[in-house]
């Protein structure tokens, strides 16, 4: 854990408003970022990331630093995102849905009147949505596992 984190963690235990809000200002984009892969939509993505910050801060006394903190955060968002409700989007994708969605999309010819530099951010944009589309196609504790590992650089031991 970096020192300054472990000192606001200590701090925020010792009941420091302020170390409090700098400790949760300082894990939040990451918890959002692993919310909104898990679940596919931003406002569910917000509502989980705001559900794990108060779980966490409920359970922060609870904290031994027998591992790193964010360790520790990442159980906890893991454990709830497991728990959360099937997204819509997650409830749309599927390998199949993929495949047809593909099928349709071959179906449809390139734009002649396109230049380039737009034809390079369509094919950009195309990749993204795949890959967006193939994470939430797979099973919840197996696309968990392949964000922390791919997305946050956790070892794969970690990750799993």
């Amino acid at each position: 854990m970096s020192v300054e984190l472990n000192a606001l963690v200590e701090r925020a235990k010792a009941g420091d408003r302020r170390a409090t809000e700098a400790l949760l200002a300082a894990v939040q984009d990451d918890l959002f970022r692993l919310s909104l892969r898990m679940l596919g939509l931003r406002a569910e993505a917000e509502d989980a990331t705001q559900e794990i910050l108060l779980q966490a801060l409920t359970h922060l006394s609870e904290f031994r630093a027998e591992s790193a903190f964010r360790t520790w955060l990442w159980r906890i968002a893991v454990r709830h995102l497991l728990r959360a409700k099937t997204s819509r989007r997650e409830e749309l994708a599927s390998f199949e849905t993929l495949e047809l969605l593909l099928a349709r999309g071959e179906q449809q010819p390139t734009p002649l009147e396109s230049s380039e530099a737009e034809r390079a951010l369509l094919a950009q944009e195309v990749r993204l949505a795949c890959t967006q589309g193939v994470v939430l196609s797979l099973e919840r504790p197996q696309r968990i596992s392949w964000l922390l590992a791919d997305v946050f650089e956790l070892s794969s031991d970690d990750a799993a």
